[in-house]
């Protein structure tokens, strides 16, 4: 590095690494945060392994290294494992958002973990709608369509 982009740097880096250093630590305390990361970091084996499965059935240039029939069948295999472990790291992360919350406000977290996904289910039964009321999904349109995801993750995991 140049002498002159050195003393640039140095003069730089503490500018721009107080006022960071000041919101990292505002949000580092921050208990909603503190939270969502606990109950991510509850979900996060599951998304190594979804992850990993991804990987492994997307290889670039896999077709020409073990075969086409034999690429088809192993993305046909871990294409659903990937898609699954991700919906099921979903309904993990929702129970640990509940659990940690009810820690955090000291009530038993076993409740807080049970209404947790309760309550998130609940909210995708229903779908928006142009009137002020909201519309109630039937169970079939519930279970189909986008919207039913939850409970596709939760039957099929």
């Amino acid at each position: 590095m140049s002498s002159r982009r050195k003393e640039l740097y140095e003069k730089l880096v503490p500018q721009i690494q107080a006022p960071l250093m000041k919101l990292g630590e505002k949000l580092s305390r921050n208990k909603i945060l503190q939270i969502l990361r606990d109950a991510f970091m509850l979900a996060f084996p599951l998304t190594i392994f979804g992850s990993i499965t991804l990987i492994i059935a997307n290889f670039p240039f896999l077709a020409q290294i073990i075969g086409e029939s034999a690429a088809a069948s192993l993305n046909a295999m871990l294409g659903p494992a990937s898609t699954a472990t991700m919906s099921i790291a979903t309904v993990f992360t929702v129970l640990g958002i509940g659990y940690y919350f009810s820690c955090d406000r000291k009530v038993d977290p076993i409740f807080g973990a049970a209404i947790a996904p309760a309550a998130f289910a609940w909210s995708h039964l229903w779908k928006p709608s142009s009137s002020s009321r909201p519309v109630a999904l039937s169970w079939s349109e519930t279970f189909w369509t986008s919207t039913g995801w939850v409970s596709k993750a939760c039957l099929w995991g």
